[in-house]
């Protein structure tokens, strides 16, 4: 599948000819980059170069504790199925959780106005 997007040879009838609804990909071919780092190796061109919808959600964290995630890819037009499928991976996984924050440098002092 990657060979067919990389090679600029993907159209939109490719999945319909294989009767798949979405395509399903990890979002990077690497451990995500710690911030302020460089991030190279997304998968993300499939959807960029084809024009077709795509989203991506959280599918769970690396022994170091960084997010990983994949990308669904739909049929042309299928924005409002790749929200549901993606909101249903999302309830049935749970892998999406809040990021962790550094404290606060203490309570703050109402300002005067």
């Amino acid at each position: 599948m990657a060979g067919i997007f990389a090679s600029g040879r993907a159209h939109p009838a490719v999945q319909p000819k294989a009767n798949l609804d979405a395509l399903t990909y990890p979002t990077i071919r690497r451990q995500a980059a710690k911030i302020g780092t460089p991030q190279p190796g997304d998968n993300c061109q499939p959807s960029a170069n084809s024009g077709l919808p795509a989203i991506t959600v959280p599918a769970g964290w690396t022994s170091d504790g960084l997010p990983a995630g994949i990308e669904l890819l739909g049929r042309p037009w299928a924005d409002g199925d790749l929200l549901g499928w993606a909101y249903d991976y999302e309830q049935a996984t749970r892998h999406r959780r809040a990021p962790v924050l550094p404290e606060a440098a203490g309570p703050r002092e109402p300002q005067e106005r």
